[in-house]
Order: C-alpha cells, then sequence, then structure tokens
C-alpha cells in the first residue's frame, strides 16, 4: 500500500529511543540547487530538523566535492560544522576524459553509511540524494531492520530511490530548506512523495 505525504514526519512517542543517522550527498544537491534557475537561499540546517524529528540525531554527515580548495569553500564548511553538522567531509574533484569532473563522494559515503549499518548504533538512516547508485546500499540496510528515508531533488532523482526507501520526499517539500526569491515554489512534475506502508 502507498500513501502519499508531503512534509517532515512528525515527532511523536513512537519515535522516541530511535536513533537516527543522516548521510547528505552535497554534490548531488549542490547541482540541483543551480538547477532551480530562481534566485534562492539553501538552508542545510533544515535537514538536521527534518532528521531529527525522526529520533535522536546521533550521527549527521555531508559530503562536499570542489574542484579546488578555496578560502569560500573553508567557510561553507566551518559554517556547517556550526550549524550542527558532526562530519562535513571535502573531496577534490578529478577531472574525466569527456572534460567532465568528478569526485569520490559516492564511493565514500557508500562506506560510511553501511560501516554504520554493521555497527547497530542507528534504528533509521535519511539519505539525502537523487543518485540511483546508492540503491543496493539502500536495500541492504533495509534488510537489516533500518528504516530507511530519502529526501531527493525534484525531477532530478532516480525512480528506484523510491522503492528502496521506506519514505521518499522532495526536497522542495522540506520545510525550511528552500528559500525562493521571489517566493513563486513551482512543483510540478516532481517525483511524487510516497510512504511505503509495512
Amino acid at each position: 500500500m502507498i500513501a502519499t505525504t508531503f512534509e517532515a514526519p512528525a515527532s511523536q512517542s513512537a519515535q522516541h529511543g530511535s536513533r537516527v543517522a543522516l548521510f547528505v550527498d552535497g554534490e548531488n544537491l549542490y547541482g540541483y540547487s543551480h538547477s532551480l534557475g530562481t534566485p534562492h537561499d539553501m538552508h542545510y540546517e533544515a535537514l538536521l530538523a527534518y532528521a531529527a524529528r525522526l529520533g535522536a540525531l546521533e550521527h549527521s554527515a555531508i559530503y562536499l566535492g570542489a574542484a579546488l580548495p578555496s578560502d569560500g569553500l573553508s567557510r561553507f564548511m566551518i559554517a556547517l560544522k556550526h550549524q550542527g553538522f558532526t562530519r562535513v567531509k571535502m573531496r577534490l574533484r578529478r577531472p574525466l576524459a569527456d572534460g567532465r569532473q568528478k569526485s569520490c563522494c559516492d564511493m565514500i559515503i557508500t562506506m560510511e553509511a553501511w560501516e554504520a549499518a554493521l555497527s547497530g548504533r542507528f534504528d533509521k538512516v535519511v539519505f539525502v540524494t537523487g543518485d540511483g547508485d546508492f540503491v543496493p546500499v539502500l536495500e541492504r540496510m533495509a534488510e537489516r531492520g533500518i528504516e530507511v528515508h530519502v529526501i531527493g531533488p525534484d525531477r532530478r532523482s532516480a525512480p528506484e530511490l523510491l522503492i528502496a526507501s521506506h519514505t521518499f520526499t522532495n526536497a522542495s517539500r522540506v520545510p525550511g530548506l528552500i528559500e525562493l526569491h521571489p517566493a513563486t515554489t513551482d512543483t510540478a512534475g516532481a517525483v511524487p512523495d510516497t510512504t511505503r506502508a509495512a
């Protein structure tokens, strides 16, 4: 059975005692941010608030890619730490044969997420990504009894993420994450948010 949800899960007594880990694919979210085509602010602390509503947020990691280190990037990483992320990781992008650049963030996120699953420390995970490459690790986590929640970029998320997760939420539906200027929210054509019943 599939139901629809358009906002962060409410804090309920059933959620008390749950231990939550948050993994943010910063490169994927950055690409989505640049695709919006409307002046906006991205408030990353809203992801922390979303995850905290699921239980006790014990680990929150964000992974960034950059062409070169810079003072601006350093200030951004420090700001993320001050917002409450417990781990802020940056990897330099490497050039590909077709002229594009790619970092190794996907591999690092997968390894650290799987290590978290094996540790038994978390009951729930929140993944922020639209990248279908994470589907196998999300499926394995779900098989181990971990509740998997995904936040993905509108119209830029792999459909397989909806199947691999217990809930999928479009990034535009996360309260406070995206502040558009002017406020002209357009979610037409977005991937449907879904909660899959157990």
